[in-house]
Protein backbone atom coordinates (compact mmCIF):
# COMPACT_ATOMS: atom_id res chain seq x y z
CA UNK A 1 0.00 0.00 0.00
CA UNK A 2 3.03 2.29 0.38
CA UNK A 3 3.29 2.95 -3.39
CA UNK A 4 -0.44 3.67 -3.58
CA UNK A 5 -0.23 6.07 -0.64
CA UNK A 6 2.43 8.17 -2.38
CA UNK A 7 0.19 8.95 -5.36
CA UNK A 8 -3.01 9.75 -3.50
CA UNK A 9 -4.22 13.34 -3.32
CA UNK A 10 -4.72 15.05 0.07
CA UNK A 11 -8.40 14.07 0.42
CA UNK A 12 -7.66 10.41 -0.36
CA UNK A 13 -4.63 10.38 1.99
CA UNK A 14 -6.71 11.87 4.83
CA UNK A 15 -9.40 9.25 4.27
CA UNK A 16 -6.82 6.47 4.57
CA UNK A 17 -5.22 7.99 7.69
CA UNK A 18 -8.58 8.32 9.47
CA UNK A 19 -9.52 4.76 8.58
CA UNK A 20 -12.34 5.83 6.28
CA UNK A 21 -10.61 4.24 3.29
CA UNK A 22 -10.41 5.74 -0.17
CA UNK A 23 -13.41 7.61 -1.59
CA UNK A 24 -16.01 5.19 -2.91
CA UNK A 25 -16.39 5.99 -6.58
CA UNK A 26 -17.65 2.62 -7.70
CA UNK A 27 -17.82 1.53 -11.31
CA UNK A 28 -21.36 1.76 -12.67
CA UNK A 29 -23.22 -1.58 -12.72
CA UNK A 30 -20.54 -3.58 -14.45
CA UNK A 31 -21.05 -7.29 -14.95
CA UNK A 32 -17.59 -8.34 -13.76
CA UNK A 33 -16.70 -9.36 -10.21
CA UNK A 34 -13.24 -7.94 -10.89
CA UNK A 35 -14.65 -4.52 -11.67
CA UNK A 36 -16.72 -4.59 -8.50
CA UNK A 37 -13.59 -5.08 -6.38
CA UNK A 38 -12.00 -1.86 -7.72
CA UNK A 39 -12.60 1.68 -6.55
CA UNK A 40 -11.82 4.67 -8.70
CA UNK A 41 -9.69 7.48 -7.33
CA UNK A 42 -8.39 10.70 -8.79
CA UNK A 43 -8.23 11.52 -12.48
CA UNK A 44 -4.74 10.93 -13.90
CA UNK A 45 -5.46 12.43 -17.32
CA UNK A 46 -8.11 13.27 -19.86
CA UNK A 47 -8.43 13.29 -23.60
CA UNK A 48 -11.16 14.04 -26.09
CA UNK A 49 -12.64 10.54 -25.83
CA UNK A 50 -11.15 9.11 -22.66
CA UNK A 51 -10.64 9.78 -18.98
CA UNK A 52 -7.86 7.93 -17.12
CA UNK A 53 -8.39 7.31 -13.42
CA UNK A 54 -6.39 5.72 -10.65
CA UNK A 55 -8.08 2.52 -9.51
CA UNK A 56 -7.26 0.44 -6.47
CA UNK A 57 -8.18 -3.23 -6.22
CA UNK A 58 -9.62 -3.34 -2.71
CA UNK A 59 -8.84 -7.04 -2.32
CA UNK A 60 -5.14 -6.84 -3.23
CA UNK A 61 -4.22 -3.14 -2.82
CA UNK A 62 -2.83 -3.16 -6.38
CA UNK A 63 -3.01 0.16 -8.26
CA UNK A 64 -4.08 0.41 -11.89
CA UNK A 65 -4.63 3.14 -14.46
CA UNK A 66 -8.08 2.70 -15.95
CA UNK A 67 -9.00 4.28 -19.28
CA UNK A 68 -12.72 4.93 -19.28
CA UNK A 69 -14.49 5.39 -22.58
CA UNK A 70 -18.13 6.28 -23.11
CA UNK A 71 -19.58 3.76 -25.61
CA UNK A 72 -22.04 6.27 -27.05
CA UNK A 73 -19.33 8.90 -27.65
CA UNK A 74 -17.00 6.31 -29.21
CA UNK A 75 -19.79 5.22 -31.56
CA UNK A 76 -20.96 8.76 -32.37
CA UNK A 77 -17.40 9.91 -33.20
CA UNK A 78 -16.81 6.81 -35.34
CA UNK A 79 -13.66 5.68 -33.49
CA UNK A 80 -14.83 2.14 -32.73
CA UNK A 81 -12.23 0.64 -35.07
CA UNK A 82 -9.49 2.79 -33.53
CA UNK A 83 -10.40 1.54 -30.02
CA UNK A 84 -10.56 -2.08 -31.21
CA UNK A 85 -7.13 -1.68 -32.85
CA UNK A 86 -5.67 -0.17 -29.66
CA UNK A 87 -7.02 -3.07 -27.59
CA UNK A 88 -5.70 -5.68 -30.06
CA UNK A 89 -2.30 -3.97 -30.04
CA UNK A 90 -2.13 -3.86 -26.26
CA UNK A 91 -3.02 -7.56 -26.11
CA UNK A 92 -0.08 -8.36 -28.43
CA UNK A 93 2.56 -6.48 -26.42
CA UNK A 94 4.06 -7.98 -23.27
CA UNK A 95 7.34 -6.22 -22.55
CA UNK A 96 8.83 -4.79 -19.34
CA UNK A 97 9.23 -1.35 -20.95
CA UNK A 98 5.69 -1.09 -22.32
CA UNK A 99 2.62 -0.33 -20.20
CA UNK A 100 0.84 -3.63 -19.63
CA UNK A 101 -2.80 -4.30 -20.41
CA UNK A 102 -4.47 -6.29 -17.62
CA UNK A 103 -8.11 -6.43 -18.65
CA UNK A 104 -10.84 -5.03 -20.82
CA UNK A 105 -14.12 -4.65 -18.95
CA UNK A 106 -17.43 -3.14 -19.94
CA UNK A 107 -20.75 -2.05 -18.55
CA UNK A 108 -23.80 -1.04 -20.56
CA UNK A 109 -22.45 2.50 -21.06
CA UNK A 110 -18.69 2.35 -20.53
CA UNK A 111 -15.55 0.51 -21.65
CA UNK A 112 -12.81 0.12 -19.03
CA UNK A 113 -9.27 -0.58 -20.18
CA UNK A 114 -7.31 -1.66 -17.09
CA UNK A 115 -3.61 -0.84 -17.48
CA UNK A 116 -0.44 -0.97 -15.43
CA UNK A 117 -0.14 2.14 -13.22
CA UNK A 118 3.24 3.80 -13.76
CA UNK A 119 4.32 6.52 -11.31
CA UNK A 120 7.51 8.04 -12.71
CA UNK A 121 6.07 10.84 -14.86
CA UNK A 122 7.03 11.25 -18.50
CA UNK A 123 10.39 11.54 -20.25
CA UNK A 124 10.00 15.29 -20.81
CA UNK A 125 9.51 15.78 -17.06
CA UNK A 126 12.69 13.79 -16.38
CA UNK A 127 14.69 15.96 -18.79
CA UNK A 128 13.31 19.18 -17.29
CA UNK A 129 13.98 17.98 -13.72
CA UNK A 130 17.61 17.20 -14.59
CA UNK A 131 20.17 19.90 -13.88
CA UNK A 132 20.05 22.58 -16.61
CA UNK A 133 17.52 20.52 -18.54
CA UNK A 134 20.15 17.96 -19.53
CA UNK A 135 20.34 14.35 -18.47
CA UNK A 136 23.69 12.88 -17.54
CA UNK A 137 24.96 10.69 -20.33
CA UNK A 138 24.70 7.43 -18.37
CA UNK A 139 21.06 8.15 -17.40
CA UNK A 140 20.15 9.22 -20.95
CA UNK A 141 21.82 6.06 -22.28
CA UNK A 142 19.73 3.89 -19.93
CA UNK A 143 16.47 5.59 -20.97
CA UNK A 144 17.38 5.41 -24.66
CA UNK A 145 18.28 1.71 -24.40
CA UNK A 146 14.95 0.92 -22.73
CA UNK A 147 13.07 2.92 -25.35
CA UNK A 148 14.89 1.25 -28.26
CA UNK A 149 14.37 -2.17 -26.67
CA UNK A 150 10.61 -1.52 -26.34
CA UNK A 151 10.26 -0.08 -29.86
CA UNK A 152 12.28 -2.97 -31.32
CA UNK A 153 10.03 -5.47 -29.54
CA UNK A 154 6.90 -3.71 -30.81
CA UNK A 155 8.27 -3.69 -34.37
CA UNK A 156 9.06 -7.41 -34.12
CA UNK A 157 5.37 -7.97 -33.30
CA UNK A 158 4.21 -5.83 -36.25
CA UNK A 159 3.24 -2.87 -34.06
CA UNK A 160 4.44 0.59 -35.09
CA UNK A 161 3.83 3.71 -33.00
CA UNK A 162 3.36 6.62 -35.39
CA UNK A 163 3.48 9.41 -32.81
CA UNK A 164 6.12 8.65 -30.17
CA UNK A 165 7.00 11.81 -28.20
CA UNK A 166 8.89 12.52 -25.00
CA UNK A 167 5.77 13.75 -23.18
CA UNK A 168 3.83 10.54 -23.87
CA UNK A 169 6.74 8.29 -22.91
CA UNK A 170 5.91 7.28 -19.32
CA UNK A 171 8.74 6.49 -16.94
CA UNK A 172 8.71 4.00 -14.06
CA UNK A 173 10.20 5.07 -10.75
Amino acid sequence: MEGVYAVLNERERTALETGAGPPKWKFDRAQSDRLQSMELGRTLGEGKFVKVKLAIDMETGQSYAVKILDKEKVSRCKIVNHIKREICTLKLIKHPNVVRLYEILASRKKIYIVLEFVTGGNLLDKIIEASNGELHENVARKYFQQLIDAVGYCHSRGVYHRDLKEYITIMAT
